[in-house]
């Protein structure tokens, strides 16, 4: 046997080496293969099923403004619950506005339609709903600052980044 190198990855071996260390080609069936390719199927659907579900189907003319896909936020305080920015638009000054879904376990879906000053830490929120055709206008549209850690945070600072303001 020559003692020619191959490239694998970023690891180099010897015709001997890579002799030894290759597997054996399994030896299946068609029917294996199909059973196979059946379950990555099944899987498959079940993966979409389950990301559909985090975010309801957003009308086909719905303004996203500043993202192209909903941005899902990371480690949110509530571990099993899942928080999604749907929608970021530059106001300008400072101010983006943002539509946000929450959805936790024990209760169905929950959209927020909120400002956040990006120059002072505060947020107002402007309404709300379990669908975004159903969304409330609130009537007191005061300022209130953000807490740390909070998932009205969280959305506030990815809205800010994404308008470029930090």
């Amino acid at each position: 046997m020559s003692s020619t190198m191959k490239t694998f990855g970023q690891r180099r071996m010897t015709d001997k080496a890579a002799a030894v260390s290759s597997p054996a080609k399994p030896s299946w069936s068609i029917k294996t293969y199909a059973a196979i390719a059946g379950g990555l199927v099944v899987v498959l659907l079940i993966a979409a099923a389950g990301s559909g579900s985090d975010v309801a189907s957003l009308p086909e003319d719905f303004d996203r403004g500043l993202i192209s896909e909903p941005i899902r936020l990371q480690n949110p305080p509530e571990p099993n619950g899942v928080y999604m920015v749907l929608s970021v638009i530059d106001e300008g000054n400072g101010i983006v506005r943002t539509v946000n879904s929450q959805k936790l376990p024990s209760v169905g879906p929950w959209y927020t339609v909120m400002k956040t000053d990006c120059d002072h830490g505060r947020r107002m929120v402007l309404g709300g709903g379990e669908t975004l055709d159903g969304l409330q206008t609130y009537s007191d549209k005061s300022w209130d600052r953000l807490v740390t850690g909070s998932s009205a945070a969280m959305v506030g600072n990815i809205a800010c980044q994404v308008a470029g303001y930090r």
